[in-house]
């Protein structure tokens, strides 16, 4: 459905040449001592019932975001309903929120370029689990045939 779209969309800014430049996907940090054992996880889905099954904390953005909406569509996947002391909302921005997990010692889902800059000031937090399933942005470059000119595509 998603790549549809894409294609609809190319197709009506009369795209050439199309490149991919970069991406960007989610991640899942959590404390160092791993306590709801995520890290024996090779996909998300597992993390994240290991992570309700063991009540391990864990930080929400709950802002209705991009993230947000990502996050969301995992636990669905799971088909948990994360509810209860253990799943807390933030109600801020990405930086902000891994700070807040990093704090309280919490799970948290995150772009990895944000982890990757904030990784020296929040050690608390180590890269837990990895998902081909959860890429957020793909960087494309193209010519137009209407405007002659490059143009950059978050699609």
């Amino acid at each position: 459905m998603r790549r549809l779209k894409r294609q609809r969309r190319l197709k009506k800014v009369g795209a050439l040449n199309r490149t991919y430049v970069g991406g960007n996907d989610f991640v899942i940090l959590g404390p160092a001592e791993d306590p709801a054992a995520i890290k024996e996880c090779k996909e998300v889905l597992c993390a994240y019932k290991k992570i309700a099954e063991k009540e391990a904390v864990f930080i929400t953005r709950g802002d209705n975001s991009g993230t947000h909406k990502k996050e969301l569509s995992i636990w669905q996947k799971t088909g948990i309903k994360p509810e209860g002391a253990w799943y807390r909302t933030s109600k801020d921005f990405m930086m902000a929120s891994l700070q807040k997990a990093a704090s309280e010692n919490a799970h948290f889902m995150v772009d990895r370029s944000t982890y990757i800059v904030a990784r020296k000031k929040n050690p608390a937090l180590t890269l837990a689990v990895l998902s081909k399933v959860t890429r957020c942005l793909s960087i494309d470059t193209m010519r137009s045939q209407l405007t002659r000119q490059c143009i950059l595509s978050e699609l």
